[in-house]
């Protein structure tokens, strides 16, 4: 049995490589929304909700705010950050929440770079695209950076594998786990969040760790503690991961007490001590972080929840026991229900195999002691139980462990392929009805997306193509390709095949180059550089975020209470004294876009329509592409009669936000006002569509067909909104005309 993996025969053939990354990018094109960047894309294409050029507000910003603002700002106050969710809620330090992570940011910094050399060159040559992070190329680079790191890790995962099992083994347990998990959303779909970069460097402490764990150097240990330190600067639910290096250690220790040349126990505890400083040292720049914008070197949502959690799971044995029940039969996300390979995957280890017990003892240790934080914490509000993604790497040595067992026996080895498609199958199906036909939070959504299986394939095949992904914009007609077409179609999908094919390249060149690399990666190098790097991190946010002022604490402070000041008076129809609140708001922060968008809805509200526009036209310079302002000024121009200039700016509103019903109506009152009838009927038929139970577009619906003398069709759209509750003048009239045309027949 192999309990220390070798160099010797480490690489995997060509023809595997070149198969993983062939399935790699097959599966980049076949599912990755690239999003409505353009008008000819139809709007009901776009599902899901995330793509490319769509950054969510929480963790995705989150995590990509570091990167832009410091990097465009010189600073890390989100406050002025066009998508984070969480600019009006400040901490006692004056600046807004942050619960996120900077070693993504530090990961993403090469493609980033790209990205804006490739905006800047953009500029350049006339085209309209700024260089400040929130453009194109900046999205294109951070999406093939994430899918990229993954691929990386994948790698990483067949080499440690071909070490221990047979090449086949170690690709197909590599390869079928990621495929047959959330990672592959999270790899192709949302690709912002830390999963893809997390799974890449918990892969490389794994590969140094199995390297080193044997060792008596405390510079090897050293560098195994960096590893972890920067696995943890991305995500610190990975310190599971130092669960593994302890147990480890240890069981080393007493295992080998009675060998010809034991390890000492002040070895060990120098080698720990190493390890932890090295830790430590890599993490200071999160904790200087954290400190400057919350108050403390740890995250205060992560430590209120932790206790809040933790002590409702110890005092109550019931709620101990269902926790435990939801984290592996929920219907919902369950281990053995959603992710039944990963089920595998822990099976693997309890078993015996080419991998060494001591391996597998403390790796169980570790995924215990990360089942203990995750029934101390909330329930993932994302796809699939993404806490356990912390523990895919080891949930791929377990895999490999039960596969080499169940290949050496032909009925066992055609038993566990058949079991492993049907898992990938099952993992694919559940993800292209996330967010399209499924809610997120559909309690047992793991259950109802399997058992609607047969309807997907044999009813609804178009939705195997998910949203809108490579394959499913090619085979629309359009007119010629834009620049931007350029950018979607063309560059990002040549950026991430040079990506896959250098990946490749670089673990094929590293195994000829062994001797080479070896003596760059030295354990001495590598700590020292590790040290600099991180020295240099915490200099960099040291002077990103300085104190504020208690004269700007109280400044924000205010600005909060104005704004919901101004919100409880314009819900109570105060329109002058929100307006006054509002005024007041952007007087103390004139660059902040949320003041001006309020003050356009208390003008339109009271029929200003001048007013408005100018509000919202301030609103859209901080933020120019945020939907709801987007939509509200065009309303608004279409309510002051200038259609040419409205309709622009709600198509921009739609291809932003697609599912916003309402921007769909004022688009069909634009092609009313133009006589374009049928166009109006098509806004308007997309609105109820979007949201069926949209009352106001039933309506207008029903006034339209009405016009167009389709009175079958009137009186269903007015039957609807008179279901939902909308009664007014126009319904009442438009009833009667009904009637009577019914009367006269």
């Amino acid at each position: 049995m192999c309990s220390t993996p070798q160099d010797s025969g480490a690489s995997v053939s060509p023809k595997k490589l070149f198969l993983i990354g062939g399935i790699f990018y097959l599966l980049f094109l076949l599912l990755t929304p690239l999003g409505l960047f353009n008008d000819w894309i139809p709007p009901l294409t776009h599902s899901g909700y995330y793509s490319v050029k769509t950054v969510d507000g929480g963790d995705d910003t989150g995590y990509y705010s570091y990167l832009r603002s410091i990097f465009f700002d010189g600073d890390i106050d989100f406050i002025n950050e066009r998508y984070y969710a969480h600019i009006n809620r400040f901490n006692s330090t004056g600046y807004v929440f942050s619960n996120w992570q900077l070693g993504q940011a530090v990961l993403y910094l090469p493609f980033f770079l790209v990205g804006h050399l490739l905006a800047l060159l953009y500029g350049s040559l006339g085209y309209p695209i700024k260089a400040d992070g929130y453009s194109s190329p900046y999205f294109v680079a951070t999406a093939v950076a994430s899918a990229t790191y993954l691929f990386a890790g994948l790698m990483i995962m067949c080499r440690v594998l071909k070490k221990i099992v047979d090449e086949r083994v170690a690709v197909i347990a590599s390869v079928s786990l990621w495929m047959a998990s959330p990672l592959l959303y999270y790899t192709f779909i949302r690709q912002r969040m830390a999963h893809t970069t997390e799974f890449f460097l918990a892969g490389l402490f794994v590969m140094v760790w199995l390297h080193y764990r044997e060792s008596n150097k405390k510079l090897d240990h050293a560098v195994m503690g960096g590893c972890l330190g920067l696995l943890c600067l991305v995500r610190l639910i990975n310190a599971n991961y130092g669960v593994l290096y302890i147990v480890d250690m240890f069981f080393l220790y007493f295992v080998g007490r009675n060998s010809v040349n034991p390890i000492k126990i002040t070895d060990v505890l120098m080698n720990t001590l190493c390890f932890v400083a090295m830790f430590i040292v890599f993490l200071l720049p999160q904790f200087v972080a954290w400190n400057q914008l919350n108050g403390f070197i740890i995250s205060s949502y992560l430590l209120d929840t932790l206790q809040s959690q933790a002590i409702e799971t110890s005092t109550s044995s019931v709620m101990l026991g269902s926790k435990l029940y939801e984290l592996f039969f929920s219907a919902k996300w369950g281990l053995i229900v959603a992710t039944p390979l990963w089920f595998a995957g822990l099976i693997g280890l309890l078993v015996s195999g080419p991998v060494s017990r001591s391996i597998r003892f403390a790796s169980l240790a570790s995924l215990v002691s990360l089942i203990i934080v995750m029934l101390s914490f909330v329930e993932s509000d994302a796809y699939g139980n993404r806490y356990f993604i912390a523990a895919a790497v080891l949930f791929t040595i377990g895999l490999a462990n039960l596969l080499h067992r169940c290949f050496s026996n032909k009925a066992t080895r055609y038993i566990s392929i058949i079991f492993i498609i049907i898992c990938v199958i099952a993992q694919y199906l559940m993800l292209v009805q996330y967010k399209v036909i499924l809610p997120y939070n559909h309690p047992f959504f793991s259950v109802e997306a399997l058992s609607r299986s047969f309807q997907i394939f044999f009813n609804y095949p178009l939705l195997l193509l998910r949203s809108t992904n490579f394959f499913r914009l090619m085979s629309f007609e359009h007119a010629e390709w834009d620049f931007v077409d350029g950018i979607y179609l063309l560059i990002f999908p040549l950026a991430q095949f040079a990506c896959v094919m250098g990946v490749l390249y670089l673990f094929r060149s590293s195994t000829r180059s062994a001797s080479v690399l070896k003596r760059i990666v030295q354990p001495k190098n590598l700590v020292l550089a590790g040290v600099l790097i991180s020295l240099v991190l915490v200099g960099i946010v040291g002077i990103a975020a300085p104190n504020k002022s208690a004269r700007e604490i109280e400044k924000r402070a205010t600005y909060k209470q104005l704004l919901s000041t101004g919100d409880a008076l314009l819900n109570k129809g105060n329109f002058k004294s929100a307006q006054i609140s509002f005024d007041q708001a952007s007087n103390l922060m004139p660059s902040l876009w949320m003041p001006y968008f309020k003050k356009g809805i208390v003008f339109g509200s009271q029929n200003k329509f001048k007013q408005a526009e100018q509000e919202y036209k301030k609103g859209l310079e901080v933020y120019p592409d945020h939907p709801s302002l987007l939509a509200s000024y065009g309303a608004t121009l279409a309510a002051l009669g200038e259609m040419n200039k409205a309709e622009p700016l709600l198509r921009a509103a739609i291809r932003q936000l697609p599912n916003n019903s309402s921007a769909y109506n004022s688009l069909a009152q634009v092609y009313l006002r133009q006589k374009k009838p049928g166009k109006a009927r098509d806004m308007l038929l997309l609105a109820v569509t979007v949201n069926p139970n949209f009352g106001v577009g039933h309506a207008n619906l029903a006034m339209l067909y009405a016009m167009m003398n389709r009175r079958g069709m009137a009186k269903v759209h007015l039957s609807k909104a008179l279901e939902l509750g909308l009664r007014n003048s126009m319904t009442e009239n438009l009833q009667k005309i009904l009637q009577n045309s019914t009367q006269k027949r």
